[in-house]
């Protein structure tokens, strides 16, 4: 099955950044991996090339699959009944994205 990544936004507040991914299906640890990565070269450890060669790489996970800790790990909605041909014909995306009631 194809996982489609529609966006990937980086939001920092103080000393929290929050990381959201937004796609039509993940695989398992997907996020967390991606996550990884991100961490990886905000820490100086990896470069964009890094990046860059470790997706391109389809032979093992990208850097070992290292993943990031679920802690703050938060999924916020899945939308029933999207239509994928949808997307990007109303104004604000965002509708989908809304934190899950308590």
């Amino acid at each position: 099955p194809v996982r489609t990544v529609h966006r990937v936004r980086v939001t920092k507040n103080g000393r929290s950044v929050a990381i959201e991914v937004v796609g039509n299906a993940f695989m398992r640890q997907m996020v967390r991996r991606m996550v990884a990565a991100l961490l990886r070269v905000g820490h100086g450890r990896a470069t964009v090339a890094d990046i860059e060669a470790a997706v391109a790489n389809n032979s093992r996970p990208a850097f070992d699959g290292d993943t990031a800790p679920a802690h703050g790990l938060v999924l916020w909605r899945v939308p029933m009944n999207y239509d994928e041909k949808q997307r990007g014909q109303r104004e604000n995306d965002e509708q989908d994205i809304q934190p899950a009631s308590e």
